[in-house]
């Protein structure tokens, strides 16, 4: 019977004040570079990313890769760069993830491997 009680009491809220309570994720507020980025094609966000990766990092060896099958929701990079010796994993990621961030940010999934770039003596 209570499911019953709340299945009216839901009926008496109007569409928006349902739809709102039922949203689980909060609303993201409204941000104009994030327009600006999102209206880019998949191409754009790789050329970015490569562009931003490559002045930052300066690595030996760079590859982005879009592997959402073309919609650009999923990217996977292999960088290899001196500017990760000495540092963890975690510490590399955060480094990479910081300097992309704008462009990531409205992404589904993003995979880095990072690599030292050695020199051989």
């Amino acid at each position: 019977m209570s499911l019953l009680l709340s299945l009216f009491r839901g009926a008496r809220l109007s569409t928006s004040q349902a739809w709102r309570s039922s949203t689980l994720a909060p609303l993201r507020p409204f941000h104009a570079a994030t327009t600006l980025l999102d209206a880019s094609s998949p191409e754009e966000k790789q050329q970015t990313i490569v562009r931003i990766l490559t002045e930052k990092f300066q690595p030996s060896d760079l590859q982005v890769q879009d592997v959402s099958g073309g919609c650009g929701s999923f990217f996977a990079i292999m960088i290899k760069a001196k500017a990760f010796s000495g540092k963890s994993t975690i510490q590399s990621h955060r480094l990479v993830n910081k300097e992309i961030k704008e462009v990531i940010q409205d992404i589904h999934g993003l995979q880095v491997r990072i690599f030292l770039s050695l020199m051989c003596s």
